[in-house]
């Protein structure tokens, strides 16, 4: 067979799936005998006795798979198996063998005859579910079989049925599949010709202004008013009054009104002074009518057409109704209304339905998914006289996972009421193992410790990398998360990318061949007409598109018109810039005709090899690439992609064989490759990786090792969720919920304190998170994040709560790294979850118990079982008050005063400023308290704070200290570098925060301090103004005093000559190889005399001095200096 030498003939190795999955088995494996397919293969052919032969050899083996699969099942499996012709639902938890018992029920239905393979119909939530199943199937049943059942999701089964009865469906033949992205281009183009885009809006105005001049032409903007889509008082772009939506609003809101099932409702008149939802409505109608004369369905009518078609037409209910005897459904708690009514019209009185599902892993609430179908499955399609209360077989036996995540996944979920009650269960030994649950100070500690745990785990335990994963709740949380993974070299994969038919060269290809089936799908010619360049402009584009709308017909038939009016009456149709124009629209039309002659005569594959020569897009990419490493591996990257596509087609073609050319392939391929991306399947194929992903992500993924990372309120569960909660009156506070949550039963709780939906979701999402783990679970949240910018703090989920006691290893890193930043200890690589393994193995071994077994406080209770260590915040003027003089007495006065109120057990918090902020770092190098937290207005870097030279927080704090430089002789930056080396703790506001970074900072000192003391010149019994006073109000939970300095003055001895202050004794060599290397005094110059910073731009009340050249000095250090995370 001749192929493009840049193609690999694929058709002597296994086929590898454009998913990754590389689920199905060679080619050859599609024929019914694999003998006879590599003799025919040879050139040979085999007799019928020898095909005979070589079928019942094939079918022994069949048999022998079969009696194998059946050896294996347990009791309730086996039942599920055998079970009569009565409906029922198969109750599957986590990890129980459900696809093990589905396609084990298949095989023995086809298999010993009850059921005939073209009677049974089996219906997946995945493609890639359909695809396993398919796979697993052909090892059991010979190839046939498994071609004539019906097999696949919701909308591809809607979609072959509707294809087979267009006609009734009002539906042309060849309709076609219209995307997420096909959905939001013809919103884009309708939001367009409406004048509902600020583009639009000017072009109008301006195209309204010449005709006023002119008065005798019609305008564009004309065109639109009589159409309605644009009025009068819209050409006075008057800022706030007009509203724009984007196409993607408008997608999703179309969307959403059908899956709702509400028609459109267009207000009268529509312009960007209407409301948004209006606006919506308007494009919602228009969309309609659109897709209608296009003969185009988006995936959501693809539901409700066939369920309209089976509901109104009895003769086709009827027909498959007859037809389908067996009905099976996968992931059964996933369905929707539209889709459970789907069934119901399917299923007739000799037919019956086996619905696998577990209703605790439900967690697609945003796609309609309701678990209560669960319960009205059981009532109306179950029961019956023999059977009141329904038939129901539970598998509870867990093939996955060790007792101890067992038994947390069970408590978790059992708080959920009005559920199908089940419990899991696994026959493995339980070795008493812990789930650890961390407590880290922040979301970066957090990070880092995951990081470094798993590369303990992968480079020196030798963990498999593709048996780890991270979880999280939000694809956000994933940032810091892979950042440090990369720092320390492991190998991730972020779930959630783009899937195979999602990737730019694909969509290109895949439109081609859209316009090859039909030329009238104007969006696709949009889309191709200048891939690869050809000099084809959007401008060009759009005028042949209005000049063919406003003529009724297709843009390629427009082409061929102009051609011909070009032909007849040159001189009539324009200067040559329009002939240039046009022979370039005539050039990309010839390719796609000639392509479209070509589909008569090949098959599909070969179709698409001759595509990708002829537009030219295999010298596009490769010519894109030159002289570019990066750019040649892409180049590369996008030719295999393509080159898989066309094994992809060949698979079709081998599985459509009443198909013999691509002309005749081409309807039902787009059809199959745009329901590809009708669920949310992104590759999710192991890698040789860490697996980084959302919960949502990881169903229906195991691993021997899982963290499960941000188990906070707000953010598990979701801010979402427990807002819905509160407006709708259910639950109980927080504070409530942990003093009566182990002594209330879930069932016994009255309604008005159960749960809401939402939450009870939530709670179903962290069940599916704890039962992704084989071995290990390492689950931890954060005191702080950072979020927009600022520093919050939050409360541990309560979901931690209700994890049994004996089961959790508490470690609260937050205070042991406090103590062994005092000890002088490095730090830096807390690892968490690779001690359960023997030194240089993957072997699992129980972890001994920690020190305490009880379960995590709430934030309330967290105080009363602390460590008796007191949290003094020191605040005050940062020496910038004009009013007063600040000199080296009152400095050395309030150093006298600060010492008498601290204990020697005390952890100090302060804000790194100068002043008042650095007498917490002196009296931390004096040894006079135990421990030393600063929160940075930004980050530290060479010596100096980041940030702009001008306005920022970074530049603020750096002119206070080279200001208390001056007036001290104390170089403070060099003495909050030398606490950093003898252990103090810091946190740093992002440098681009600017002067709001100054209070987010102020929020963590308040928010953290059991005692706070103010220095500052007001004369009350509180700090006057300024940021002291936003501290001190936020610290109204703490004891709090205030110290006047001006009361200080008076008590100080007689001002004298400044004596100058001893320096503190530097850290020794050890604490300063802690101290990361851009910190270190010795690598940056040392300025000889008192170093400053720019005074940032603030109120004329304040003072700003210039900066002198040892400002500019240190700002020409900070600029050479790397950057800093902290």
């Amino acid at each position: 067979m001749e192929t493009s030498p840049w193609f690999e003939d694929p058709s002597d190795s296994p086929f590898a799936s454009p998913f990754g999955d590389d689920l199905l088995p060679p080619l050859e494996a599609y024929a019914d005998d694999l003998s006879q397919a590599k003799a025919s293969n040879e050139g040979g052919r085999m007799t019928d006795e020898e095909s005979e032969a070589a079928f019942q050899a094939r079918e022994a083996e069949r048999v022998k798979a079969r009696d194998a699969l059946y050896a294996q099942l347990n009791e309730q499996q086996s039942e599920a198996v055998n079970y009569g012709s009565k409906s029922l639902l198969v109750l599957a938890g986590a990890g129980s063998g459900k696809t093990s018992v589905l396609t084990a029920r298949i095989a023995k239905l086809i298999s010993t005859g009850r059921v005939p393979a073209k009677a049974v119909l089996a219906v997946t939530f995945t493609n890639k579910a359909s695809q396993e199943m398919q796979h697993r199937l052909r090892k059991l049943l010979d190839a046939r079989s498994v071609r004539e059942m019906w097999m696949g999701t919701f909308h591809s089964l809607c979609s072959k049925m509707l294809r087979e009865n267009a006609e009734a469906a009002g539906l042309p033949k060849t309709f076609a599949i219209l995307d997420v992205d096909g959905q939001e281009a013809m919103a884009r183009g309708i939001l367009k010709d409406f004048g509902l885009t600020k583009a639009s809006l000017k072009e109008s105005a301006k195209a309204r202004a010449n005709a006023a001049a002119s008065r005798d032409l019609l305008t564009p903007a004309d065109i639109l008013l009589s159409a309605g889509g644009i009025q009068e008082n819209d050409l006075e772009d008057d800022g706030d009054a007009n509203e724009f939506v984007t196409p993607g609003q408008c997608a999703k809101f179309i969307s959403a009104r059908k899956e709702a099932g509400v028609p459109p409702a267009p207000p009268a008149v529509v312009n960007t002074k209407s409301m948004a939802v209006d606006q919506m409505e308007a494009v919602y109608a228009e969309y309609q009518k659109r897709c209608a004369a296009a003969g185009l369905l988006d995936f959501q009518d693809l539901l409700d057409r066939g369920v309209r078609l089976l509901r109104d037409v009895p003769d086709i209910r009827q027909k498959y109704q007859d037809k389908f005897e067996a009905i099976l459904v996968d992931e059964f708690q996933d369905t929707n209304k539209i889709q459970y009514e789907f069934l119901q019209l399917l299923k007739s009185r000799k037919s019956h339905v086996m619905a696998v599902g577990d209703d605790s892993q439900s967690i697609y609430a945003f796609r309609g998914a309701d678990p209560r179908k669960m319960f009205q499955f059981v009532q109306e399609m179950t029961t019956d006289a023999e059977a009141p209360e329904g038939r129901i077989v539970k598998l509870e036996q867990n093939y996955r996972s060790l007792p101890h995540i067992l038994e947390a996944a069970n408590a978790i979920i059992a708080r959920n009421p009005k559920q199908l009650k089940k419990t899991l269960f696994t026959s493995r030994p339980d070795g008493n193992e812990k789930i650890d649950l961390i407590t880290f100070g922040n979301g970066m500690f957090e990070a880092s410790s995951i990081a470094r745990s798993i590369h303990h785990m992968v480079k020196v335990l030798k963990v498999p990398p593709s048996e780890v994963a991270v979880l999280y709740r939000t694809n956000q949380q994933s940032r810091l998360l892979e950042q440090e993974l990369n720092k320390l070299g492991v190998p991730l994969t972020v779930y959630g990318g783009f899937r195979f038919y999602e990737r730019q060269e694909i969509k290109v290809v895949m439109a081609y061949l859209d316009l090859i089936c039909d030329m009238t799908r104007d969006l696709s010619f949009a889309r191709v007409a200048n891939v690869p360049p050809r000099g084809i402009g959007e401008r060009t584009i759009e005028e042949l598109r209005q000049r063919a709308k406003a003529k009724g017909i297709s843009m390629m038939e427009m082409v061929g018109e102009q051609s011909v009016f070009l032909e007849s009456n040159p001189k009539a149709f324009g200067g040559a810039s329009a002939i240039k124009k046009q022979r370039l629209l005539e050039g990309f039309s010839d390719v796609v005709l000639n392509l479209a002659d070509m589909a008569a005569e090949v098959p599909l594959s070969k179709l698409i090899e001759r595509l990708v020569e002829a537009s030219g897009l295999d010298v596009h990419y490769k010519s894109e690439s030159a002289g570019s490493k990066a750019g040649e591996a892409e180049a590369e990257e996008r030719l295999k992609n393509i080159a898989e596509l066309v094994s992809a087609a060949r698979q079709f073609e081998v599985e459509n064989p009443q198909l013999t050319s691509a002309a005749d392939q081409l309807p039902d391929y787009l059809a199959y490759v745009a329901l590809m991306t009708s669920t949310s399947e992104a590759d999710m194929s192991k890698k040789p990786t860490i697996s980084l992903m959302t919960v949502h992500s990881s169903k229906g993924l195991e691993f021997d090792h899982v963290f499960i990372a941000g188990l906070e309120e707000m953010t598990f569960p979701h801010s979402r969720a427990i807002a819905e909660d509160e407006e709708n009156g259910n639950g109980k506070s927080l504070e409530e919920a942990f003093e009566d949550i182990d002594n209330v039963d879930a069932e016994d709780l009255d309604a008005d304190f159960q749960d809401g939906d939402g939450l009870q979701e939530e709670r179903r999402l962290m069940y599916v998170a704890v039962t992704r783990a084989r071995k290990t679970l390492t689950i931890s949240h954060a005191q702080e994040r950072m979020l927009n910018g600022e520093t919050k703090a939050f409360e541990p989920s309560r979901f931690l709560q209700e994890i049994p006691a004996n089961r959790l290893r508490l470690i609260n890193d937050a205070e042991q790294f406090a103590k062994a930043s005092r000890a002088g200890r490095d730090t830096g690589n807390r690892e968490y979850g690779g001690d359960a393994f023997d030194d240089g193995r993957s072997e699992y071994r129980p972890k001994a118990p920690a020190r305490s077994s009880a379960p995590v406080a709430p934030a309330a209770a967290r105080s009363q079982t602390a460590p008796a260590t007191r949290r003094m915040a020191i605040i005050g003027t940062a020496g910038r008050d004009k009013a007063h003089e600040m000199d080296r007495a009152l400095w050395d006065a309030m150093l006298s005063d600060a010492r008498s109120r601290v204990l020697p057990t005390d952890t100090l918090v302060s804000g790194g400023a100068a002043w008042a902020d650095h007498l917490a770092v002196r009296l931390f190098l004096d040894g006079a308290v135990q421990h030393l937290e600063l929160h940075f207005p930004a980050p530290l870097e060479g010596g100096a704070f980041a940030g702009p030279a001008r306005d920022s927080a970074g530049s603020a704090a750096n002119y206070y200290h080279s200001m208390f430089q001056k007036a001290t002789g104390i170089d403070g930056l060099r003495e909050i570098e030398q606490a950093i080396a003898a252990g103090a703790s810091t946190t740093a506001q992002p440098t681009g925060a600017g002067y709001s970074a100054m209070f987010s900072r102020n929020r963590i000192v308040a928010a953290t301090a059991d005692k706070l003391v103010a220095y500052t010149f007001g004369e009350g019994d509180e700090p006057a103004s300024s940021g002291t006073k936003n501290t001190w109000d936020r610290a109204a939970h703490a004891s709090r005093e205030h110290v006047r300095l001006g009361d200080l003055r008076l008590h100080q001895p007689s001002p004298t000559a400044p004596l100058p202050s001893p320096e503190p004794a530097p850290p020794a060599a050890e604490a300063m190889d802690k101290v990361k290397p851009w910190l270190r005094r010795g690598n940056r110059p040392v300025a000889t005399e008192p170093t400053g910073a720019p005074a940032p731009s603030r109120p004329a009340t304040e003072s700003a001095g210039p900066p002198s050249a040892q400002i500019q000095q240190r700002i020409a250090l900070m600029g050479r200096r790397p950057a800093t995370r902290h």
